[in-house]
């Protein structure tokens, strides 16, 4: 049993009532706290103190009150409606900071003063663009392919797939457990070719939920005619890392099955982050104006 004592919201209420100087900003999780630690850095602003949410006591009553689900996520969604709720005077400082997730095709979002929601789908999809994915392909292929913007388009197209059909699963609450996406993929040259309906069909057999193919087929249709701004809205991240990993690994071999680790290949794209990259985007813009002052 996990004996580590949290705070509870109702402590952090008092804290915040008494001491509204302070500069905190709550996270998902380590990969989050760790970047943002990085980030602030860089600008020399480290009075921050990001906390993961996995500190804070966020009761399951007040997650099923709320209508929200039990993750971390969620858990930080609560935590800044609560802050709303239960603070009287606004607390410059105080920062709230959860994934989008599936909100720019199933537009789910709260609003609070406390807060911020990232651009993409996660706070990783920062990290998505050619120049790195050149980076990490030149680590871990050798030599990249000639067109590598026609190859993140291609990984796109299929990561898109697979996103949409979990938003699926998560619009009509089925809870499904997917088999992995990659096994219905195949590479043709340098490029990916995703199976889709064969994942669906695979992912249903597999949950005992065949018989609702045509309710899947039918919600896939509909969502897929949702429109979104950039392909960073409707992708997502460990979907990303996962495929990345499955690619080298065709590509060269077992030589490459370090690359199957999605951990092996977040660590090589966030060393290659630029923070000039990252103020040019709102989220950051964001923060920097609230802890700059």
């Amino acid at each position: 049993m996990d004996k580590t004592y949290r705070k509870t919201i109702a402590e952090l209420v008092a804290l915040y009532t008494f001491e509204p100087q302070l500069r905190d900003l709550y996270v998902e999780g380590i990969n989050d706290k760790t970047l943002l630690e990085w980030f602030f850095k860089q600008f020399d602003i480290e009075s921050i103190n990001v906390i993961e949410i996995n500190s804070i006591s966020v009761d399951d009553s007040l997650i099923t009150r709320l209508g929200l689900k039990h993750g971390n996520r969620d858990r930080v969604v609560a935590l800044s409606l609560e802050f709303e709720r239960l603070l009287q005077n606004k607390t410059r400082y105080l920062v709230c900071l959860a994934d989008s997730d599936f909100d720019f095709i199933l537009g789910r979002k709260y609003k609070s003063p406390y807060l911020l929601y990232t651009d993409y789908t996660s706070i990783d999809l920062y990290f998505i663009s050619k120049n790195i994915l050149e980076k990490l392909l030149s680590l871990g292929l050798g030599k990249p392919p000639s067109d590598v913007n026609k190859l993140l388009m291609c990984l796109a197209q299929v990561l898109q797939e697979v996103f949409l059909i979990r938003a699926i699963n998560e619009s009509l609450n089925w809870n499904i457990s997917f088999t992995p996406f990659t096994k219905c993929c195949e590479i043709k040259g340098s490029y990916v070719i995703f199976h889709y309906q064969k994942f669906i069909e695979k992912s249903l057999l597999k949950n005992a939920r065949f018989s609702d193919v045509k309710t899947f087929n039918d919600t896939y249709e509909q969502l897929k005619k949702k429109k979104t701004k950039t392909f960073r809205h409707t992708i997502r991240a460990l979907d990303y890392f996962e495929l990345l990993g499955w690619y080298i690994s065709k590509q060269i071999g077992t030589r490459g099955n370090k690359y199957k680790d999605p951990e092996v290949i977040r660590a090589i794209i966030y060393t290659a982050a630029d923070v000039k990259s990252l103020t040019k985007e709102k989220l950051f813009k964001a923060l920097l104006k609230r802890y700059n002052r």
